[in-house]
């Protein structure tokens, strides 16, 4: 925060406190469910089902994660053409270490069918139209994507 405050000249140059600081390295972790966990899980979503939550694409898509093993990114920005069915996968043209390919079992096929049956309501016209499995959260989801932050407003 300090830097983007630099740049947009709300603080002199150079006056980060952290500048010479050095960052301690990131460990790569991994970390997976117990199965009382995705048990629990999985309790929760089928009850989130029968009381009627509104957002089937929010239960969809926590189940697609834990089907498939996918990153958050390459689910929420998954479109159906990427959705092999005959060959029981997902060809991912863009995730972090390029193009690849994610074998699906009966599970995520059948999830992804379902969805596909949904009646289309006019609310999710951007959904189809950009061929996109999960909707964007906000009619601002451009704005909201972008790698550079707003500088502040004025008061």
């Amino acid at each position: 925060m300090f830097s983007m405050a630099e740049i947009w000249g709300m603080r002199q140059d150079g006056s980060n406190p952290r500048l010479h600081i050095k960052k301690y390295p990131e460990e790569k972790r991994e970390r997976y469910l117990s199965q009382k966990e995705l048990s629990d899980l999985g309790a929760v979503l089928k009850e989130a089902e029968e009381i009627g939550v509104d957002d089937i694409y929010a239960i969809s898509a926590i189940r697609l994660l834990i089907f498939t093993g996918c990153c958050l990114n390459e689910i929420m920005s998954l479109k159906w053409t990427e959705v092999d069915f005959a060959n029981s996968c997902l060809r991912l043209s863009d995730s972090k270490t390029g193009a690849r390919v994610v074998h699906t079992g009966p599970p995520a096929l059948d999830l992804l069918k379902n969805l596909k049956r949904q009646p289309k309501k006019p609310a999710k016209l951007l959904q189809r139209k950009l061929n996109w499995i999960y909707p964007p959260r906000s009619p601002t989801f451009a704005s909201m994507t972008s790698a550079t932050p707003s500088p502040p407003v004025p008061s």
